[in-house]
C-alpha cells in the first residue's frame, strides 16, 4: 500500500472535521473516524490541528449519543469522501469547499481578533510582555491584547483570555482595561481582567481599581486590593466580592484553583485549557459545588479526579472533546 502524504493526512481530517460538525455523521461513520484516529499518530495530530479550528462549536451532545452507540461496533477500512478512487474526487471537491465556508462562517472573529491584537498567547505556558510605558502585562494561555496609548491615555483591550496587569504609575495618563462592555481603571495598581462567557471578572491584587460599564451609567465601583466584581456582557454589575488573590492568579503558577464553584463554572473554566470542548452531561445543578486544585499541564487527570468525586466519569470521546456524566 502506498504511503501516506501529509497532505493526505490533513485532507482526511478536515474531512472528518466537517463531516463531524455537520451532526449527520452515521454510526459506521463514527466508528470509522475512532479507528482512524487510532491507527497513526500522525491521523491524530492532524485531527487535532484541524478540530482546534472548530472549539467554539455548539455541544455535540447527538452527535456523543452516537458515538457511544457504535463503540461497540467493530471498526472497518475507512472510506473517505476524498479517497483515491477518481469517482469520489467531485464530492471530495465540494467537501473541502463547504469546510472552508464553514471555517469562514464560524472564526471569522478569531481572525478577527488575531489581526487586531498586539500581544497574543498560545496555550503552553504563560507570557509576560513590557509596554511601551514600563507596565507588566502577564497573559494567560489563549489571551489576546491591543494596546492604543496615546500623550493623555493608556487603554488596553482584552480581546480573548486573563491578564494580570502591574500598571507603572502615571498620574496623567490613566490605564484603562475594556473588556466586555466595562472599563476597569487604575493609576499605579495591580489587577486582573479575563474573559468568559458572561461577561468579564476583574480581581485587584493591589491598589484601587474603579469598574464602570458603558450600558450602566453611574458611579464606578470602588475595588480594594483582595476585592473583585463579576460583570455581564449585557450590562449590570455584580456585587463586590472577597478574594484571596494568590487563588485567583494560580494559573501563573500552571494551577487552577476551585473554592465551592458550580461545577458547570468549574467546567466552562477548564475549557479555557482544553483543545477543545469539555461538556457535563444532564443537569449540572444536582451536583454539588467543587473544590480543588487542577494542574493546567495534567488536564486529563484533573477532570478524572473532579468528576469521580461527584460521581462521574470524564469520558475522552476523542482528544478534543470529553463528557462528564
Amino acid at each position: 500500500m502506498t504511503a501516506e502524504t501529509n497532505n493526505d493526512v490533513a485532507e482526511q481530517a478536515r474531512a472528518w472535521v466537517v463531516r463531524l460538525a455537520s451532526g449527520e455523521m452515521t454510526d459506521n461513520e463514527l466508528a470509522d473516524l475512532k479507528a482512524w484516529l487510532g491507527r497513526a499518530p500522525a491521523h491524530a495530530a492532524a485531527f487535532s490541528d484541524a478540530r482546534a479550528l472548530w472549539q467554539r462549536l455548539a455541544p455535540l451532545q447527538e452527535t456523543f449519543e452516537r458515538l457511544e452507540r457504535a463503540e461497540a461496533a467493530r471498526p472497518v477500512e475507512i472510506t473517505l469522501p476524498i479517497a483515491r478512487r477518481s469517482r469520489h474526487r467531485a464530492l471530495a471537491t465540494a467537501v473541502l469547499a463547504l469546510a472552508a465556508c464553514l471555517l469562514l462562517a464560524v472564526f471569522a472573529p478569531q481572525i478577527a481578533t488575531q489581526l487586531e491584537a498586539d500581544y497574543t498567547n498560545g496555550g503552553e505556558a504563560v507570557r509576560v510582555v513590557v509596554l511601551a510605558d514600563g507596565s507588566r502585562v502577564t497573559l494567560n494561555r489563549n489571551t489576546a491584547i491591543a494596546v492604543d496609548f496615546t500623550a493623555e491615555r493608556r487603554l488596553i483591550k482584552l480581546l480573548e483570555g486573563e491578564a494580570l496587569f502591574e500598571v507603572k504609575p502615571d498620574p496623567r495618563r490613566p490605564f484603562d482595561v475594556v473588556a466586555a462592555g466595562g472599563v476597569s481603571e487604575a493609576v499605579g495598581t495591580a489587577y486582573a481582567v479575563g474573559l468568559s462567557e458572561g461577561g468579564a471578572r476583574v480581581v485587584v491584587t493591589e491598589g484601587r481599581v474603579a469598574v464602570s460599564l458603558a450600558a450602566a451609567p453611574g458611579a464606578p465601583l470602588a475595588l480594594a486590593a483582595g476585592e473583585g466584581v463579576r460583570y455581564g456582557a449585557n450590562g449590570g454589575l455584580g456585587a463586590k466580592f472577597t478574594l484571596d488573590g494568590r487563588r485567583a492568579l494560580a494559573w501563573r503558577d500552571g494551577k487552577v484553583i476551585f473554592i465551592d464553584r458550580p461545577l458547570a463554572e468549574a467546567l466552562a473554566e477548564l475549557e479555557r485549557y482544553h483543545p477543545g470542548r469539555i461538556l457535563l452531561w444532564g443537569d449540572g445543578r444536582r451536583v454539588q459545588p467543587v473544590s480543588g486544585v487542577i494542574d493546567i499541564d495534567r488536564l486529563d487527570e484533573g477532570l478524572a479526579a473532579l468528576a469521580a468525586t461527584h460521581g462521574l466519569r470524564a469520558i475522552e470521546v476523542t482528544p478534543f472533546l470529553t463528557v462528564l456524566r
